[in-house]
């Protein structure tokens, strides 16, 4: 008698980084309220801004393709993405923070971040990865918690300042979540015109010891 197979779940590492991403930022926003908020929101994106950057350089030094890593698991992976779709994150993120810490913008800042986190990346993770949409569902935890924290930023502040631009906290709410909506079918559509393929296995930003005699091996 066949076993049954399992569910998918959210891998134990995307669930501390979300867990980190909103505890983190519950915290700030009871300790400093909005400007707590913009801190951790400031740290949290540039981490992710890092991690591309390291995506990109080593899609630069690669002097070959990245050969296929064996998962071994169930979890939906992601596709084999060009420097573009990095270099589009790169320029939404650091677009979104100088909005907010250099003009105090709240809602354009809000609004390109959510368009990234929520829109962008979202259909990346949904569309893109290599299981069903429910199954890919399960790799958004850090990208929903990012998102949240979004959200979380633009309704923490007071709605009154000229950074909401007289749209007052819900009606900034209102375009920011408009954004995240035009995100997911631009990021849908910008991975189609690059060409990326659904269900591509990714290699690991760390190559995993042994890994190539695995596949070498084969089922």
């Amino acid at each position: 008698m066949a076993s049954e197979a399992k569910p998918i779940v959210p891998t134990a590492l995307d669930t501390i980084l979300a867990t980190v991403v909103g505890t983190a930022g519950v915290v700030a926003w009871l300790c400093s309220g909005h400007s707590g908020l913009i801190l951790i929101l400031a740290l949290c994106s540039s981490l992710w801004i890092l991690l591309d950057l390291l995506k990109i350089y080593n899609s630069w030094v690669s002097a070959k393709e990245c050969e296929v890593i064996v998962s071994g698991g169930l979890m939906p992976l992601r596709p084999k993405l060009p420097a573009q779709w990095f270099a589009l994150s790169l320029i939404l993120q650091s677009s979104g923070l100088l909005a907010q810490l250099l003009f105090g913008w709240t809602v354009i800042s809000g609004g390109i971040l959510f368009f990234y986190y929520a829109g962008c990346d979202f259909a990346c993770h949904l569309f893109y990865y290599s299981g069903s949409v429910i199954e890919n569902s399960t790799t958004t935890l850090p990208t929903l918690a990012m998102a949240g924290l979004v959200l979380f930023f633009v309704l923490s502040g007071n709605g009154n300042s000229y950074g909401y631009m007289d749209l007052g906290r819900w009606g900034g709410l209102f375009w920011v979540l408009m954004s995240g909506i035009a995100g997911l079918a631009f990021g849908h559509f910008f991975l189609q015109y690059l060409g990326v393929k659904k269900g591509d296995e990714r290699a690991p930003l760390v190559k995993v010891p042994g890994a190539d005699s695995a596949q070498k091996a084969g089922p």
